[in-house]
C-alpha cells in the first residue's frame, strides 16, 4: 500500500473516531442535534436552554367549495394542524386525497387516543394482523366528493398488498 493511501486511511479513521465520539457525547448529554442555530420546533417545545427556537409556522391550506382544507400533511407541526384532505399517491400511482378522519381510523391514530396501556395497543396491532388484507381508504379528488381510487394502509410487516416481508409483531 502506498504511503499516501495509508495517510488518507489514517486520517479517515481519526475523523471517524472524532465524529463518533462527538455524537456519543452529544447523545449522552441530549444535545447532539439541538445545537443548531435557528432550530424550528413545535409550539411549547424547547430544544434546550439558551437555544434560539422559532415556532413552526402553521401551514396555510387551500379550501375547496365544500369547506374542506386539502394539501400535504408534511409541513403540519402536529396532527391537529393537518388538512381535512391529505394528499397521497393511491394504489394506482395517481395523486389524490384521503379524508384525515378515515386515514386516522385506518392507521390507528384514532384508536391510539383510547389506549390506556401498552397491552391494549399490542392487542389492537394483533387484531389488525389477523385481517385477511391491509386496510384501505377511499381516495378523492380535491373536492372531497369525487372518488378516484383507493389507498392501502401498511400497518405491519405481513406479505401481500400494502405489507412487507412477513415478520410478525410480538
Amino acid at each position: 500500500m502506498k504511503s499516501s493511501t495509508k495517510k488518507k486511511l489514517g486520517a479517515a479513521a481519526v475523523a471517524t473516531t472524532l465524529v463518533s465520539t462527538a455524537l456519543i457525547v452529544g447523545f449522552g448529554s441530549g444535545s447532539a442535534f439541538a445545537q443548531i442555530s435557528g432550530l424550528l420546533a413545535p409550539a411549547g417545545v424547547s430544544a434546550g436552554p439558551n437555544i434560539d427556537t422559532q415556532s413552526m409556522p402553521s401551514p396555510s391550506y387551500p379550501v375547496n367549495k365544500n369547506g374542506l382544507t386539502y394539501g400535504s400533511a408534511l409541513n403540519a407541526p402536529s396532527p391537529d394542524e393537518e388538512p381535512d384532505l391529505i394528499r397521497v399517491v393511491d394504489d394506482a400511482g395517481k395523486e389524490g386525497y384521503v379524508r384525515k378522519v378515515e386515514l386516522d381510523d385506518a392507521n390507528g391514530a384514532t384508536a391510539a387516543g383510547r389506549f390506556t396501556s401498552p397491552q391494549e395497543a399490542l392487542a389492537w396491532q394483533r387484531e389488525r394482523q389477523a385481517l385477511d388484507s391491509a386496510p384501505t381508504v377511499t381516495v378523492y379528488a380535491s373536492d372531497g366528493v369525487t372518488i378516484t381510487g383507493t389507498f392501502t394502509i401498511s400497518l405491519d410487516n405481513r406479505p401481500g398488498p400494502g405489507y412487507g416481508d412477513g415478520e410478525k409483531l410480538p
